[in-house]
């Protein structure tokens, strides 16, 4: 059945805005007189920006929220969808939502036809909780979980704009320097007569080569950037090989492994903390991972499946630091495994952000340090020269 937009007038006298599944207008102008709606105006489909690529993790982590905080208030899961206005997609998708409920769906059968939007996270952490009965907890803790996953994309953002900004400084200040300076300034050598050393020859070649084919350079770069990225996605062996590459590159690689720890324990605790069992638990986190860290894993699945407890499976992994694994094992003989390994989540978090932010300390003088020798480079190449021919000249006369 098509999709209708709306505008509709309650008693009160206030205006709303919503959608709707429906077979035709008439049967959209009796569903909203069913709910005491006058119909004002309807239109046909799902504007084009209104589509599911556009929810974001914070967009998530809100209606979480909703649903845990109206749950917990005792109001009926079809109501606490139905009441929440967010993004238009979202309303929508929550009125669908409400609508199976009432048909008599369980929650997951109503979310399944929205796997975009509701990852295997989501089906995993609110099947185990429909079953023990504990939806409102179950919405806190996905709430949470997009609340840190937001956090955690924002401080990636953050970290990666200063270095980015400064690569894009230097590109070009050296573009600048290399097409309209420095041959301006061999121009003037070569007529004064000059002998250019072998320094200024070999930035007179490099000039040469920046100002006829650095836009091309650059075009290429642009281009095999983007094929890259299309092959990433469209080939899995070529994601894997480029991830297991890119675990060896000094301290970046680190850096990324400690990203997919930190990444794995969240996840791991948060289903944990929903009542999914550990092996389960273990499975579903580890599909969200990135292939490479997923196949490292999966001889640690097939260790506790035969029986190894969790921390011993996880020293011998080789892929967790000893920290993790001593609070792993404390919490498994302390029965409180969630527990621990949220303090082990919270710890390689603070490790990576810490690491994250010596990285980007450290970038900033070694970028000084650069832009001075290339600098320096330049003035010896061009203007030494050119002192010393100005101070041949003084000589003369």
């Amino acid at each position: 059945m098509p999709n209708y937009g709306y505008y509709a007038l309650s008693k009160e006298g206030l205006k709303q805005k919503g959608w709707a599944v429906v077979s035709d207008a008439a049967s959209l102008r009796g569903a909203l007189s069913d709910q005491d709606l006058t119909l004002i105006r309807h239109w046909h489909a799902l504007p084009q920006w209104c589509r599911a690529r556009h929810v974001k993790d914070k967009d998530r982590q809100e209606l979480f929220a909703h649903l845990a905080a109206l749950q917990e208030a005792g109001f009926p899961l079809e109501e606490a969808f139905e009441h929440y206005q967010g993004p238009a997609y979202l309303t929508w998708l929550c009125r669908e939502i409400a609508r199976s409920l009432r048909q008599g769906k369980t929650l997951i059968a109503a979310l399944i036809p929205f796997p975009d939007v509701f990852e295997r996270t989501c089906f995993c952490v609110l099947g185990a909780a429909q079953t023990q009965a504990h939806l409102a907890g179950a919405f806190t803790h996905l709430a949470e979980h997009f609340a840190w996953r937001t956090r955690a994309k924002q401080d990636i953002t953050k970290a990666l704009i200063y270095p980015l900004s400064l690569l894009s400084v230097i590109i070009f200040l050296v573009g600048f320097l290399m097409t309209q300076v420095v041959p301006q300034m061999e121009n003037f050598l070569a007529l004064s007569g000059s002998t250019p050393t072998l320094s200024a020859k070999i930035l007179k070649e490099i000039c040469m080569f920046v100002q006829e084919y650095g836009a091309v350079f650059l075009g290429v770069l642009c281009v095999k950037g983007v094929l890259l990225a299309l092959g990433l996605r469209a080939f899995p062996a070529l994601l894997l090989r480029t991830e297991r590459a890119a675990r060896h590159l000094p301290f970046i690689g680190a850096l990324w492994h400690e990203n997919q720890v930190c990444i794995f324990l969240h996840s791991l605790c948060l289903m944990l903390r929903a009542g999914v069992p550990l092996l389960d638990a273990l499975k579903e986190a580890t599909t969200s991972q990135k292939s490479a860290f997923q196949q490292d894993m999966e001889r640690l699945i097939h260790e506790v499946s035969h029986g190894t407890v969790l921390a011993v499976a996880m020293e011998r992994s080789h892929l967790f630091p000893p920290e993790v694994v001593r609070l792993c094992a404390l919490g498994e003989k302390t029965g409180s495994l969630e527990r621990y390994l949220s303090r082990a989540s919270t710890l390689m978090s603070q490790r990576f952000q810490h690491k994250t932010q010596k990285f980007l300390v450290l970038l900033e003088p070694c970028s000084l340090v650069f832009v001075g020798a290339l600098l320096a480079w330049i003035v010896s190449s061009v203007f030494v020269p050119l002192y010393e021919h100005i101070s041949v000249l003084e000589r003369a006369s």
